[in-house]
This record gives structure tokens, C-alpha cells and sequence, in this order.
């Protein structure tokens, strides 16, 4: 609304004010007025629409408004409850739709009678977020409101916005109120019956309580191979080291949870004894590729004051340069040792981070910053994160293996970008270029 715009022709004053102390002696009329209309990038456009209430003052009340905008239409509802009688009633509203016409907006409004419609009571509130590249398909949308509409008139969309820039619409956050509970179903049924609705697609599904459990998350705890940075560690040092099939090997059938995790490590570890520790380090460092988006989610959870760490079945010398590269808080990992001659003995040094330390040390992070366990997302892709992804309040399967899919279905990222993990606590691309003050904002973060 730009400031002190000129108010359009007012048409024929045709309405007598009830006389000074009379106002409110009688019952209210409440209407809701719809304003539509192209958005002509004018200052005061909506000011010189609602400029005409100005002079009822005595005998009219806003009682509520909202406001939407998409590319260049511009809708608004404004609730009016108005003192009854005036000479003409419907002066107000009249004065309103001249002031549109004169804007080239269209206007409509609706009689509710002497009350307001009660707002809903809401037993419980939950925010759906839908997640699909290149753009969310119309049928996967339909098929995920088909699914709300199933529940029989016991859940209400509150509203939809649009998260992401991209050129499509890839994704969408859902907010919905129940109102009553209908028999035959519960939240969990709710859950699975709109992750099946949508995952037939290939589209992402979280679906959160929106409560503050959900948005007072504090803490972000990432695994390292294959989600902060691509790759596995291990199968470079072997590359390096010569013995790059037989790690291979070893590595893929513990992450399916073929076998056990401190064996695997074991076996691989002993495959790479008297090489040089410094110079496979150096050379596994320098050709680091961190996955897409990882960076702009460091940077934007720290902007926001997040702690984060990263908590890794791989090795400590690797965490600690990706710890410094994004700016986290804490790294865990595993210990080479080494001889004299600083070359590999095959065995670790000290505890092994086993997928039952991985959860003990987000457990320990989390209480260190004084936060409950709920209050800390953990992002992974493999079996051994499986603990600590079901035990945080948000466990994000990150591109996951098959068996961490079917372990923690509720929440999982498909889609080759850890950008996307912001998504699932709200921010939009615009809030999250805003916050790490990036002039770029209008872009899909998926492109920075």
C-alpha cells in the first residue's frame, strides 16, 4: 500500500449516518467481501479500495482479512461487521465496489447474517509437505487430497503455499485441521494411507504434527558418506590403496545390513595395512564432492542458529575437514591407527561409532545444548543410521537403501538435494536466501 494515495471519485453521497451515540444500540450484519483482480504493480492500489470504509467508522468494524497473491492476481477477503440501521445498509459495500471498478478489480460479498461463523475447533493440526523434481504431478496431488477427502469430512485444508522458485510447482506444503475423528481410522493409518498416495508417483511425502514439537527443532545431525558428501570414504582409501573390489564388496553388503557393522569395518580395515595414512587422507580430501545442496542447508541452519554435527561410520581425519568445510559444530567418526612410520596397522583406535553409538551421541549432543531428542533432525542413507533416525523427532532418509526405506518411511528425501531438507521445517526459498543473505534469492535453491 503506498502512503497517502488519492482516494477515487466517491459516488453520490446517498447514506445518513446514524446520529453520534446510537451505534451499536442494535445487532451487527456481518458480510464478507471478496476483492479480485489483476495486480497492476501500482502503489496503493488496495488503499484506494478500502479508502471508502474510512468515513463509516462510527458504524463499521473490520473484523477480520487475508490476503493472497499469485504472478499477478491479487485476491483479498475482508469480514465487515456493520451497526444496524442506516438508512441505506449496503452503503458501504456499494462504495467499495465503485472503488474497485475504478481499480479494474472485480468484487463480490456474501451476507452471514447477524453472527459471525464460529471459527473451527481443531483436534489437531499436522503440515503435509509434498517434494517432486522437476514438478509435483497432478495426479500424486490429486491422489494425496483424494486420500484427505477419504477421511469424510473430518479434515479441513487450511491452506497450501508453494515452498520452491523453480520453474514448476516441486513443492508444496499442505496445512490441515481435524476437526472430528471419524471412526475406522487413526493418525497412523492417516500417515501410511498418504504415503502410499503419493510415493505410487515417486513424489516425496512428510507429514508432521504442526505443533511446536515440529517447528522448535534445534539440532541437525548428519551422516557422512553418501549425504554430506558423495561417495564412501572407505571405498576411496581403497581405490587408493589398491584394493578397491574387495571394500567395494564389504561396504554395500553392510549398508543393506547384510552384516555387521564393526565386522565390515574390521575386514575393511585390514585391507588397507601399510599404506601411508598422510598421503591417502590428502589425496581422498582434495577429490571430495559434498551432494548438492549441502552447503546452502549448513549455511542456512547456521544462520538460524542450529547446532550441527556430523556423526560417521567412516573416519575421523575425513569428518574433521568436512566439519571445517560446512561449518558444523561436532564430528564423530572412527580412528585409523597407525604405526610409528604413520602407515595403517589395519585395526581402529578407540570406540567404534556403531549404529548404537551413532544414537548414544545424538542423544549426548542433545543434551549438552539442553534439547530434548525431539527437537533434532538426523539425516542418513544407510542401515547403520537407522538408529538415530528413529530416534529423533525428524529422521530424514536421505536417498537410503532399500532396507533404511522400509524402516523409516514417514520421512524421506529421494530427490538428489539436501537443500530439500528445509523444506520439511518450513522455509521457503526465499525465506532460506533471505536469511543467509543472498541477493540471489529468487532462485530454486536447487540451482545455487
Amino acid at each position: 500500500l503506498g502512503p497517502s494515495e488519492p482516494v477515487p471519485p466517491a459516488r453520490p453521497e446517498n447514506v445518513a449516518l446514524v446520529p453520534e451515540g446510537v451505534a451499536g444500540t442494535e445487532p451487527s450484519k456481518q458480510y464478507v467481501v471478496h476483492v479480485f483482480g489483476k495486480h497492476a504493480y501500482e502503489n496503493g492500489q488496495l488503499l484506494r479500495i478500502l479508502a471508502p470504509l474510512v468515513k463509516y467508522k462510527d458504524t463499521l468494524q473490520i473484523a477480520d482479512v487475508a490476503m493472497s497473491r499469485m504472478h499477478s492476481t491479487t485476491c483479498m477477503a475482508v469480514r465487515l461487521s456493520m451497526q444496524e440501521p442506516t438508512l441505506e445498509p449496503l452503503a458501504p459495500l456499494k462504495d467499495v465496489l465503485f472503488a474497485a471498478k475504478c481499480e479494474n478489480y472485480d468484487m463480490t460479498f456474501d451476507d452471514c447474517g447477524a453472527s459471525a461463523p464460529a471459527p473451527a475447533e481443531y483436534r489437531a493440526n499436522w503440515v503435509i509437505t509434498l517434494l517432486h523434481r522437476p514438478a509435483i504431478p497432478p495426479p500424486a496431488l490429486a491422489a494425496v487430497l483424494r486420500c484427505l477427502l477419504s477421511i469424510g469430512g473430518g479434515i479441513t485444508v487450511k491452506g497450501m503455499r508453494r515452498l520452491s522458485q523453480a520453474e514448476y510447482l516441486d513443492a508444496l506444503q499442505i496445512r490441515v485441521g481435524l476437526v472430528s475423528r471419524e471412526e475406522g481410522w487413526t493418525e497412523g493409518s492417516l500417515r501410511e494411507a498418504l504415503l502410499q498416495a503419493a510415493q505410487q508417483f515417486g513424489t516425496d511425502i512428510a507429514v508432521q504434527r504442526d505443533d511446536m514439537d515440529t517447528w522448535g527443532r534445534r539440532i541437525v545431525v548428519f551422516d557422512m558418506d553418501s549425504t554430506l558428501i558423495q561417495g564412501e570414504v572407505i571405498d576411496e582409501l581403497a581405490k587408493l590403496a589398491g584394493v578397491e573390489e574387495q571394500v567395494k564388496a564389504i561396504t554395500a553388503a553392510a549398508m543393506r545390513g547384510e552384516i555387521d557393522f564393526a565386522q565390515s569395518l574390521r575386514q575393511r580395515c585390514a585391507l588397507l595395512k601399510g599404506h601411508n595414512a598422510a598421503e591417502l587422507f590428502a589425496q581422498v580430501k582434495q577429490g571430495i564432492r559434498f551432494t548438492p545442496g549441502a552447503r546452502v542447508l549448513t549455511q542456512t541452519l547456521k544462520q538460524l542458529g542450529f547446532k550441527m554435527a556430523v556423526i560417521s561410520g567412516g573416519f575421523v581425519d575425513v569428518a574433521r575437514y568436512v566439519r571445517a568445510e560446512l561449518g558444523l559444530d561436532y564430528a564423530f567418526a572412527n580412528e585409523l591407527a597407525t604405526d610409528q612410520d604413520g602407515k595403517f596397522t589395519g585395526e581402529t583406535t578407540g570406540p567404534l561409532v556403531t549404529p548404537e553409538r551413532k544414537r548414544t551421541l545424538l542423544g549426548m549432543i542433545a543434551e549438552v545444548e539442553g534439547c530434548d531428542v525431539e527437537q533434532v533432525v538426523a539425516v542418513g542413507d544407510g542401515a547403520n543410521d537407522i538408529p538415530m533416525l528413529t530416534t529423533s523427532g525428524l529422521g530424514v532418509a536421505f536417498c537410503a537403501k532399500p532396507k533404511v526405506r522400509e524402516t523409516v518411511r514417514d520421512f524421506q528425501i529421494n530427490h538428489h538435494d539436501l537443500s530439500m531438507v528445509l523444506y520439511l521445517l518450513g522455509l521457503s526459498d526465499v525465506a532460506a536466501a533471505q536469511i543467509r543473505g543472498d541477493e540471489r534469492r529468487a532462485l530454486p535453491m536447487s540451482r545455487l
